[in-house]
């Protein structure tokens, strides 16, 4: 960055002050991967409790989507905040995240794919790894999949893996959250539930017409588990457009993050909400 840019960046930081930071995660584990992209999206217990007493030392305050959406709507808060999110539905979750988050009665959220729970979705990233790939072929692969729709995936393993024996459904039903575990965090108090699609794509590749029924679709379906308005989205891969948030809006979700852009600033956008991958 010139120091053109970085005057102005500047210039943009002082009328825009941090509000705080909403965390984004996705597994807690006892052990981490062997595949580099995998273990980016784990992390252990004990890193989680320590970033949760680092906030809390640094003088943060912890706060639901809810209070997200409230102080960003004001514009200011006397203390920055902390949020914690979750993306996918994994049941490390329910397992070893909720009882810490129960521990230091913090407020967290699971943005649940539905295909997670109906034990449908494709958890070709876990797979590859089950397979023995590299973590060379596994960008490589990961690469061809991002162009693919996500019914294209298993023939394409197929093709990539012959006469290989694996299953798909046997590694969603021993990863992902139940229907009960979403009822009971849901229930806790606790955990809020939101949405991250149906199937997971990236919804930037899809039609208006087929954003739109992942988008709507896995707000009805997760209603039905929970039994409340479910008011919260999270873009898979952080990918979409223009149309995805007119959609999204439409569908009447109060809130929508992303997966980078780094701290929350006065006057960020509801549903376009930073976050920070914490790894």
């Amino acid at each position: 960055m010139n120091v053109l840019g970085k005057i102005k960046r500047k210039i943009h930081n002082l009328s825009h002050p941090e509000l705080g930071v909403v965390l984004m995660l996705h597994r807690v584990v006892d052990s981490r991967s062997r595949i580099a992209a995998n273990r980016d999206l784990e992390i252990t217990a004990d890193f989680l409790e320590h970033t949760i007493l680092e906030y809390r030392q640094k003088g943060y305050i912890f706060v639901n989507l809810d209070e997200v959406a409230d102080i960003i709507e004001k514009g200011n808060t006397k203390h920055k905040f902390v949020c914690f999110t979750f993306d996918d539905g994994y049941r490390d979750n329910y397992e070893i995240a909720y009882p810490i988050f129960k521990k230091y009665n913090i407020h967290f959220t699971i943005y649940v794919t539905t295909d997670f729970y109906e034990q449908k979705a494709l958890l070709w990233w876990y797979m590859l790894e089950y397979l023995g790939v590299t973590d060379e072929e596994f960008l490589a692969y990961r690469e061809k999949i991002f162009n693919l729709k996500t019914d294209q995936i298993e023939s394409a393993f197929r093709e990539w893996f012959p006469g290989r024996n694996y299953s798909f459904a046997d590694m969603v039903n021993k990863m992902s959250l139940t229907v009960a575990q979403i009822k009971e965090l849901s229930d806790s108090g606790l955990c809020c539930i939101g949405s991250h699609t149906v199937t997971h794509p990236r919804l930037d590749k899809l039609t208006p017409e087929e954003q739109r029924d992942e988008i709507s679709t896995s707000k009805n379906k997760l209603e039905a588990v929970v039994g409340k308005q479910v008011e919260h989205f999270a873009f898979p891969y952080g990918c979409y457009n223009a149309d995805t948030v007119l959609i999204v809006a439409e569908c009447g979700y109060k809130t929508a993050v992303r997966a980078y852009g780094g701290i929350v600033r006065k006057g960020a956008e509801l549903l376009q909400i930073n976050r920070v991958f914490l790894r």
